[in-house]
Formats: C-alpha cells, structure tokens, sequence
C-alpha cells in the first residue's frame, strides 16, 4: 500500500505535538520518515544520546501518550520505529556495547525488522539539516 503526502504529514504533525519527546527525538524521527522515502525504505540512526532514546522509547511505549506504533499501523505501514542500545560496525554486525571513545551509544531504526541489517544510515548532517515545522498548518 503507498502512503500519500497527506498520511506522512500527519504522521509527522503526531510526532511534533507528542508530549513524550524533546526536540531532538523528534528532529531524528522526522530525519527517518524523510529517509525512508515514503516510509518504503528501512533507514537508521546511531548516536550517542540517551535523551533520543528515551524519547523514542516513551513515544513507543503504551505507558507514553502517543502511541506511535498505533499511529503507524493506522498510517497502514508496517515499519516500525524501534531503538537500541549499540551500532553496526564496518562489517555490518551490530554491537551491543560502546563505540570506542563514547560514553553511550544508541541506535534508532523505522524499519519492519528490529536490527534490521538491510536499513540505510542516515547521517548526521541529514539529522541536523531538519527544520522542525507544522507539516500540516506551516507554523
């Protein structure tokens, strides 16, 4: 099933009004629907910020407000955002433990498989470049 402009928008226009996570959270999971292309292609982020951890997880969460998971099956997408601790090395395996040199690394996926070793990695210059905005209204 193709998802129109209209259900990204509103996806996003959810994501920004959650009450659940900061700014940084939502400026990643704006990064990954725009990533994804339509929310057709498996992307993820590696960083080392607990706060976009939490975010996600509690966005996530059914002890959070918003449900997100909820929210993308009724978008009718079978992507998924999830997160965990760890990032892919240069083989493509995924390391539950620090990069080294960091003190904390997490890694966040929209794709239709937790660690889903097919997903492309987004950068951080496609993560800053964000302007977080009402995608319905312009505010």
């Amino acid at each position: 099933m193709e998802i129109s402009d209209n259900q990204i928008k509103a996806l996003k226009y959810l994501i920004l009004k959650s009450k659940d996570a900061g700014l940084e959270t939502k400026k990643i999971c704006f990064a990954l629907i725009d990533g994804s292309e339509g929310l057709t292609k498996s992307v993820f982020f590696t960083c080392n910020s607990k706060d976009a951890q939490y975010g996600l997880h509690d966005m996530v969460s059914s002890n959070g407000t918003t449900h997100l998971q909820e929210i993308m099956k009724s978008v009718g997408t079978e992507m998924i955002f999830s997160n965990h601790g760890g990032y892919f090395d240069a083989e493509g395996i995924f390391n539950s433990h620090l990069k080294e040199g960091e003190d904390y690394t997490h890694t966040l996926w929209l794709s239709k498989n937790r660690y889903d070793k097919t997903a492309l990695e987004l950068t951080k210059e496609c993560v800053e470049k964000i302007v977080l905005k009402d995608p319905l209204y312009n505010f």
